[in-house]
C-alpha cells in the first residue's frame, strides 16, 4: 500500500469549508483466482464547516431585523421616527436579501443556504 496526498495546487479556498486532510492511498489486491494484480485508488477528503459564515450571513441579519421590528412597536404612533425606522428596516431587509438571492440563483456558488435563508 502506497500513501500520497492529493494535489491541491488548483484548489480554490472556500469561505464556508476548510480542507483538513486529503490523503490518497494506492492498494494493490491480488486475488487467488487471477494472476494479475488489481490496483485500487482510495481518496479520503476531510472538510470542516466554518460556522461563522452562517452566523454573519444568515443569523445576524435575522436577529437585527427582528430587533428593529420590536423597536418600531416601542415608538409612539405619531412619531416621525417610526416611519423613518420602517423605511430603513425595509431598505436593510432588501439589502440583506440580495446576497441570499444571488447565492441561490448561481449554480457555481459554493454557498448552500439552509432553510433559514429561504424563510428569511
Amino acid at each position: 500500500m502506497f500513501r500520497w496526498q492529493i494535489d491541491t495546487s488548483d484548489y480554490v479556498e472556500s469561505n464556508e469549508w476548510k480542507l483538513l486532510e486529503y490523503p490518497a492511498a494506492k492498494n494493490i489486491l491480488k486475488y487467488p483466482c487471477c494472476v494479475e494484480p488489481y490496483p485500487d485508488l482510495t481518496y479520503t477528503i476531510r472538510v470542516k464547516r466554518i460556522a461563522v459564515f452562517y452566523s454573519f450571513i444568515l443569523v445576524l441579519p435575522c436577529v437585527l431585523l427582528s430587533l428593529l421590528t420590536l423597536v418600531s412597536f416601542w415608538l409612539p404612533p405619531e412619531s416621525p421616527a417610526k416611519v423613518l425606522l420602517g423605511r430603513s428596516r425595509l431598505a436593510i431587509s432588501l439589502h440583506a436579501l440580495y446576497p441570499v438571492h444571488t447565492a441561490r440563483c448561481r449554480r457555481d456558488s459554493t454557498v448552500e443556504l439552509s432553510r433559514v435563508g429561504g424563510v428569511y
